[in-house]
């Protein structure tokens, strides 16, 4: 399986995930998604622009996954510190998706720059 289309599918998958439920109130039960937050719209957008990159074979694209795993990773390490809000499966397939894609596209920039040597 060639690394981009992996990466490809872990960016979709993390994108499709900020359509999910990302967080809930404990005390007035209110669940939002993603793309009602703030940092959520954000991500889908850094998703989109990624999966561009990606698209186009632009080799630094590994710089917006990795940007959308810190981005959507410290809302969830907030999320998680909070008595109030508890963490949903969107957040963590989002965060997993980018974070599976970053490491991807680091995998093949390391294979592509290591097969430009021998």
């Amino acid at each position: 399986m060639n690394r981009r289309y992996g990466a490809q599918g872990a960016m979709i998958v993390a994108g499709i995930a900020i359509f999910m439920p990302w967080q809930a109130s404990i005390t007035t039960g209110v669940t939002k998604a993603g793309n009602q937050l703030g940092i959520g719209r954000g991500a889908l957008i850094i998703s989109v622009i990624t999966l561009l990159l990606i698209s186009v074979k632009w080799r630094p694209a590994w710089i917006g996954a990795g940007l959308m795993t810190a981005t959507v990773g410290r809302e969830l390490v907030e999320t998680l510190g909070d008595d109030i809000i508890e963490t949903r499966v969107g957040i963590w397939l989002s965060f997993f998706g980018a974070l599976v894609a970053a490491s991807l596209l680091i995998w093949d920039l390391i294979a592509g720059v290591q097969a430009k040597r021998a």
